[in-house]
């Protein structure tokens, strides 16, 4: 092994030390403060019964509503307002849950402490008001099962989507 061989041996040794010390350095000092919260979920999907949605494809798709199973009030609103969620293609009707929660979370703690205290928005000083019509009203959570069809390639399972998506309309 000449000399030669052991100063490119030492140069690639050196510059593979110092980019790990540069990257090492970067990942713990150049990054901002997580300000997120956890969003916990403890969902549960209620089949609507097929006999209740009167379409022709009732026998292929299904129609769920969303609960969540964990909430602290026992007020009930006046008047409740449809949300139908939509999955895109290849999708799951479980993908309602992210939206869903929150926003029976946010209707359950208005309901019970008579204000909204979202941890990110707290960090940064707002208060966010709450109207005690919003107390009227609260979301019941829809969501399609189309078995996860792959329809951006195929127009006739989009028509067939569409179809099963208005008698569902109809029924909420």
């Amino acid at each position: 092994m000449g000399l030669g061989t052991i100063a490119v041996v030492f140069w690639n040794i050196s510059l593979l030390a110092l980019v790990a010390f540069v990257s090492y350095n970067i990942h713990l000092t150049d990054h901002e403060p997580n300000t997120c919260s956890m969003t916990y979920m403890w969902p549960s999907y209620d089949r609507v019964p097929r006999s209740l949605v009167n379409s022709s494809f009732g026998h292929k798709y299904q129609l769920y509503q969303y609960h969540e199973t964990n909430l602290k009030s026992t007020q009930r609103p006046s008047s409740n307002v449809a949300v139908l969620f939509v999955p895109g293609n290849g999708g799951s009707f479980k993908q309602v849950r992210s939206i869903a929660s929150v926003a029976l979370r946010v209707w359950d703690e208005v309901s019970v402490t008579g204000q909204a205290t979202f941890p990110g928005w707290m960090r940064q000083g707002l208060r966010p008001q709450v109207d005690p019509l919003v107390l009227q009203h609260r979301f019941d959570f829809f969501s399609l099962d189309f078995q996860e069809e792959f329809s951006a390639v195929d127009g006739n399972l989009i028509h067939q989507q569409a179809i099963f998506l208005r008698d569902c309309i109809r029924l909420i």
